[in-house]
């Protein structure tokens, strides 16, 4: 039988209007736009007429926030990874990722930002990093270093007393999608990162979820109750052509792009009766599983020969500043 699950986190499965606020594109500031989609309520999917960056707008109050949850509820939540129970269902992600990033840095002074409960900082570490993080959430962070014994600061990337030019790499690892002032993100990257480092990171595609939301309607599904673009925490939705116009306005530049797998299913799933700390209609059953499997399958090719990312789920971007390409 399943247990119960309380969410560690704090968000929610429908927003009333006063807890949702307006917001102008995040490129461009343009406050032009069209509504693509509205999902968990009152939160609005839209697309910038200026910039064509899609966006969230309305979003919740504080999203950047939904991660400051009970501890209690984490540690429960965390439980059989922290005991070595059971591995990590996000392992073989972050492990393909750790041997993405050796590619281009194989040692080196690492910060990871958006460090969660910690897991993907500690595999770093394993594989030879210097490892340090930053986590704005008090109860992951002391999670983190509690449990796994980390270097992290609770608090932002621009809270952070990390000397400048100290990092030959930055990782974001999901984690840019949440940010709500991304702009001031790269430039605290451009200042932390050693001339010759790397920035790292990885995005949902905008494009997949836009074809999500696509078959759902063929599909006749009521999608105003669907998580198609995990808006209430995602503030942005990135294609491979506004990702590269964005990055490109703010001093840097992709060095490589990759099609990393998809997120597994989490193997505590049975004993939790959830996936991680909410549910997701597209990752759940195995007929989800496969249709990402295929269009990740697909995926690969469309980055490989660099045409339009419409079937890949994530993408990892390498990114090195202007001026040293």
């Amino acid at each position: 039988m399943k247990a119960v699950y309380e969410r560690g986190g704090t968000q929610k499965n429908f927003y009333q209007s006063h807890e949702v606020e307006e917001t102008n594109c995040l490129n461009c500031e343009s406050n032009k736009k069209t509504r693509l989609h509205t999902e968990f309520g009152s939160i609005g999917i839209v697309k910038c007429n200026n910039c064509n960056l899609i966006y969230t707008s309305p979003r919740p109050l504080e999203s950047e926030k939904n991660y400051h949850g009970d501890i209690n509820l984490y540690e429960r939540e965390y439980d059989y990874i922290f005991k070595n129970i059971l591995t990590h269902h996000r392992d073989i992600n972050y492990n393909q990722e750790i041997s993405i990033i050796k590619k281009h840095k194989p040692l080196g002074k690492l910060l990871d930002v958006g460090t969660n409960a910690g897991r993907f900082l500690h595999l770093t570490i394993k594989s030879g990093y210097d490892g340090y993080g930053v986590e704005p959430s008090p109860s992951l962070s002391k999670l983190a270093i509690e449990k796994l014994n980390l270097k992290i600061e609770n608090c932002t990337l621009s809270e952070s007393s990390y000397e400048n030019n100290s990092f030959d790499i930055i990782t974001a690892i999901d984690v840019f999608e949440h940010i709500n002032k991304p702009k001031e993100f790269l430039k605290d990257c451009s200042r932390l990162l050693k001339n010759k480092g790397n920035v790292i990171i990885k995005i949902p595609n905008g494009n997949y979820n836009l074809l999500k939301l696509r078959l759902a309607k063929l599909l006749n599904k009521e999608t105003s109750k669907m998580d198609i673009f995990d808006s209430y925490e995602h503030v942005v939705h990135h294609t491979k052509e506004t990702f590269k116009n964005f990055i490109e306005n703010n001093n840097f530049k992709i060095e490589k792009i990759y099609a990393p797998l998809p997120i597994n299913t989490p193997v505590w799933a049975k004993y939790l009766g959830q996936y991680y700390q909410y549910p997701s209609p597209w990752v759940l059953d195995w007929k989800k599983i496969l249709f990402r499997k295929i269009f990740h399958f697909i995926g690969k090719f469309e980055v490989q020969f660099k045409t339009k990312i419409h079937f890949q789920p994530d993408l990892l971007y390498v990114l090195t500043k202007k001026s040293q390409l």
